[in-house]
């Protein structure tokens, strides 16, 4: 009788997954990412290495640097950490953008027709402004999600559209420039964020990303979290713990948040680095932040060292471009590579490799 042989191993999809596991995957996708990417900087240059040590070398070169570096980074991060509670509950807010640009008008407004507030009242005032105009404007895809079943995506990707336009018109009507020029005035000085750094750019901002980064940690550790978490695992499930209007508080709850923060980047671009507004306060700070968010597997402390990162090649892809010639909109190409890689980590961490029993013989 004829022995046919059977293969000894077979995969298994798990339902959780150790730290290790997961890091030891991403390692090896970035590596794969990395090695591709080099592979097409190869097209144009001689040597891939020495672009990449000119962007890590610019980037912290000098206090300047590594300023900009720093303030390159801060959007990102926030926008990343705020898509970290919306994809945790299986949304997918791509109004990041949208909500930045509605919270730096927010700020805009506050420097330019507040200017007799105390300096303490008129930054409270623009840090709550701005949030609101954030989560507002996510909010919109929340009700339309929650209430009519309307996908986030395509009304989130439509109305970064919308307030791209309508900032346009505020800037070519509404605060139009003698000279033409696309930005508004000054903000008023009462309305700008300390500087917590002499010598440095570091403002505000950074101390309010720190009560953010605390703030989720905390929200994680709660009831509401938890329940983030399991609908966000199975949404049918969680109907029979939770009342439908409960799923769609959660929805709501998580695209207002994500908005709120995204705001708060804007404001900071606004009130914190640029000191006025104009459509260059946003550098598609909305994608990038999907991509710090996956890269760092949701977790706060992750996607802030992703943020920082991303942050690295932002600041040095310009001198990269100076003095090797590689031009720097392959830093995009980058950071999508880099997207892909965490999102196929993050589900290859899921399988696992299992002898079967028996052998390998029938």
């Amino acid at each position: 009788m004829s022995k046919t042989k059977k293969f000894p191993w077979r995969i298994e999809e798990e339902q959780s997954c150790s730290l290790l596991k997961r890091m030891l995957i991403l390692l090896g996708m970035l590596a794969l990412c990395l090695t591709l990417h080099s592979l097409i900087m190869l097209t144009m240059t001689d040597d891939p290495l020495q672009a990449y040590i000119t962007i890590f070398k610019s980037a912290f070169s000098s206090n300047y640097q590594v300023s900009q570096t720093l303030l390159n980074s801060l959007p990102i991060v926030w926008i990343g950490l705020g898509l970290s509670v919306c994809l945790r509950a299986g949304v997918l807010n791509l109004g990041g953008n949208g909500s930045l640009l509605a919270g730096g008008l927010g700020a805009a407004i506050v420097g330019l027709y507040m200017p007799g507030l105390p300096p303490v009242l008129a930054i409270l005032v623009t840090v709550v402004l701005s949030m609101l105009f954030g989560a507002l404007w996510s909010g919109l895809a929340g009700i339309l999600r929650s209430r009519l079943g309307i996908s986030e995506i395509y009304v989130t990707v439509m109305l970064n559209y919308v307030m791209l336009y309508f900032a346009t018109f505020m800037l070519e009507v509404v605060w139009q420039d003698p000279l033409k020029l696309n930005w508004t005035e000054i903000i008023s000085e009462n309305s700008k964020w300390p500087i917590l750094i002499n010598g440095t750019s570091i403002h505000l901002g950074f101390l309010l990303l720190g009560l953010t980064l605390i703030g989720i940690l905390y929200l994680n550790r709660t009831p509401l979290g938890y329940e983030i978490r399991c609908f966000g695992l199975n949404q049918q499930a969680t109907l029979f713990k939770l009342k439908a209007w409960d799923n769609e508080k959660i929805i709501l709850f998580v695209m207002l948040f994500s908005g709120a923060i995204a705001g708060l980047a804007g404001a900071s671009q606004v009130a914190g680095y640029q000191y006025r507004f104009s459509l260059a306060i946003n550098n598609d700070f909305g994608f990038t932040g999907i991509v710090a968010a996956k890269l760092g597997g949701l977790n706060p402390f992750g996607i802030l060292a992703a943020g920082l990162l991303l942050g690295v090649l932002s600041s040095g892809s310009t001198a990269m471009q100076v003095m090797t010639g590689v031009p720097n909109s392959i830093i995009d190409v980058l950071q999508g590579m880099l997207l892909v890689a965490a999102i196929c980590a993050d589900r290859l961490a899921m399988y696992k490799i299992v002898r079967v029993e028996g052998g390998g013989q029938k």
